[in-house]
């Protein structure tokens, strides 16, 4: 099934809980890339998945809202303070990418690397969009045979590096036993400032892009794909209009 700017709505048997489709955005045009510039090398220090559930599971999720962070910030609410990062993984690595974006690394079990981004959006406060895990890009058409309706075990077995959000969705905060903790972790889909459906994601680095699978609980309470949008370089826009630049510079995915 191919995938791309158009949601698939999901099938009958395994219908998502809001019949109001996950909104997709516009892919960006592509653009000549710039030069990359010859990067230091940075020490990348390692975690464990228990590591990194203990200390830092709430950044591990990321939102599609994340400019929401920045009045969540303001209001002393925020749980993704950039400020809060060294204290919870006091070796993280920092790339300054540009002056518009940093982002802080780590590596961590199954042979991944994860990614958090910042950028001058916000003044660099607060964590933006999803994280990334990685194990190096993937083609965009390994996730071809994928779509609505197929459990988040399948994307796995595509990208093995997300085993750590479904091992956290799952086991740790339980969202299919429990349809509040859904509600509770997922991020609201906003279109033309209406609030459509909810959903938890997941962010895949590819080649020439991301792509961003959304999951909604079947009618048996199983996690499955309710919609894919592929972000044309590196980029999509959030819930609020803001396009998050989720490029990592070639020599940071050298591991």
């Amino acid at each position: 099934m191919p995938i791309g700017p158009v949601t698939t709505p999901a099938p009958e048997e395994t219908s998502a809980p809001t019949e109001t489709p996950v909104p997709t955005e516009t892919p960006v045009p592509t653009a000549t890339p710039k030069p990359e510039p010859t990067l230091e090398p940075l020490d990348i220090p390692y975690y464990s998945y228990e590591e990194l559930l203990e200390e830092g599971r709430r950044l591990l999720l990321g939102n599609f809202v994340s400019d929401g962070y920045w009045e969540e910030f303001k209001s002393g609410n925020c749980l993704n303070r950039t400020a809060d990062i060294p204290r919870l993984f006091p070796n993280i690595a920092v790339r300054e990418r540009d002056e518009h974006c940093r982002y802080y690394i780590v590596d961590t079990d199954n042979d991944s690397r994860l990614f958090f981004f910042a950028d001058d959006h916000n003044d660099f406060t607060t964590i933006c969009g999803y994280p990334i895990l990685t194990r190096g890009p993937l083609p965009y058409e390994a996730f071809a045979e994928l779509g609505a309706g197929d459990p988040i075990e399948a994307v796995v077995s595509i990208d093995p590096s997300e085993e750590l959000a479904r091992h956290l969705l799952l086991d740790v905060f339980k969202i299919t036993q429990y349809e509040t903790m859904f509600e509770q972790l997922g991020s609201f889909a906003v279109v033309d400032g209406n609030t459509v459906a909810k959903t938890v994601s997941t962010l895949h680095y590819l080649s020439d892009g991301v792509l961003r699978i959304d999951y909604t609980l079947n009618e048996n309470k199983e996690l499955v794909i309710a919609a894919m949008t592929y972000g044309a370089d590196w980029k999509l826009a959030n819930a609020g209009g803001v396009i998050i630049d989720y490029r990592i510079l070639s020599g940071d995915l050298d591991f």
